[in-house]
């Protein structure tokens, strides 16, 4: 008689501690695991990752059409150190009928770039700030540009335009080491 109520407290403190959630794991369905202190099933966790890794691909799909604008910016910036030569005047005039609208055309496309994770979001926020500071750099220069005050106000942009240079490196390590691990190739 005494091992019958033995088994039924067992059973019943077993249950107790289902139902408080102190048991960590059970089974919920075949083959579905179910962890009881924070709510969450394998299923949903796959589910989690799928819908992450479709806001990678999102992202890299929109990042991808942006960087054509960001090479016809790049292809400006290298045409740039050809003005610089020419004096002031004619780094004003290509900064503002050229680079500039180039740049905020690029920008303004970085910037409907879905970022549908937080991960994402951070990694973006990065290269849109550097990118952002590089344009107003480039504004700056262009701001009342003379030959009186062209070398320091380059002096000043290059400056700016090497730390956009390595925050860009640093966001693109990121992101692909973040894509690599969300099955997501990079170009």
């Amino acid at each position: 008689m005494q091992r019958r109520s033995f088994g039924c407290m067992i059973a019943w403190i077993c249950a107790v501690l289902i139902m408080a959630g102190c048991a960590t794991t059970r089974t919920t369905r075949p083959g579905v695991q179910r962890n009881r202190r924070n709510g969450l099933d394998l299923e949903s966790l796959r589910r989690e990752q799928e819908r992450e890794r479709q806001a990678v691909e999102v992202y890299a799909g929109r990042l991808e059409r942006s960087n054509l604008l960001l090479n016809q910016v790049n292809a400006l910036m290298g045409q740039i150190n050809a003005e610089f030569s020419k004096g002031a005047p004619a780094v004003k005039a290509f900064l503002d009928q050229r680079l500039i609208p180039s740049f905020e055309r690029y920008l303004g496309a970085l910037q409907q770039i879905p970022t549908h994770t937080e991960t994402i979001r951070g990694l973006h926020k990065q290269i849109l700030q550097a990118h952002t500071r590089l344009y107003l750099a480039l504004r700056n220069l262009s701001r009342d540009l003379s030959d009186n005050n062209f070398h320091d106000k380059l002096r000043h942009y290059r400056a700016t335009q090497q730390a956009s240079v390595e925050s860009e490196k640093d966001y693109r390590e990121k992101l692909t080491t973040y894509f690599r691990i969300h099955g997501v190739d990079v170009n």
